[in-house]
């Protein structure tokens, strides 16, 4: 009784190996998702009702020679302009900030 070539015995082991069963995935991991990722939102962050134009003010870092706020996602300094917004100020509070010719506070929003 004759063997089949070593090169045809290997290329039939690696064949038979990556091939999975009809519907099933072929990469057992496909459908792990990773716990240390947080989820992912489809939704666009809420604002209050009756104000559609609010800005929101999602952290506030400050140190003793600066200090940095997150407004509409965007770091910012006084100073600084984002889109129809001027800030003025960044506070520990907030950010205190003009538009259309009116200064306006917008605070931390620490509960989204």
């Amino acid at each position: 009784m004759t063997r089949p070539p070593l090169t045809l015995t290997l290329v039939a082991l690696v064949i038979g190996l990556g091939a999975s069963p009809p519907g099933r995935a072929a990469d057992p991991t496909a459908d792990l998702k990773d716990p240390t990722q947080p989820p992912i939102s489809r939704e666009a962050p809420s604002r209050s009702p009756g104000s559609p134009h609010m800005p929101i003010v999602s952290a506030i870092f400050v140190s003793p020679t600066r200090s940095v706020a997150v407004f509409n996602d965007q770091p910012v300094h006084a100073g600084d302009r984002v889109g129809e917004y001027r800030i003025d100020e960044v506070s520990p509070r907030g950010v205190r900030y003009t538009t259309a010719g009116h200064t306006a506070f917008a605070p931390l929003n620490a509960a989204r």
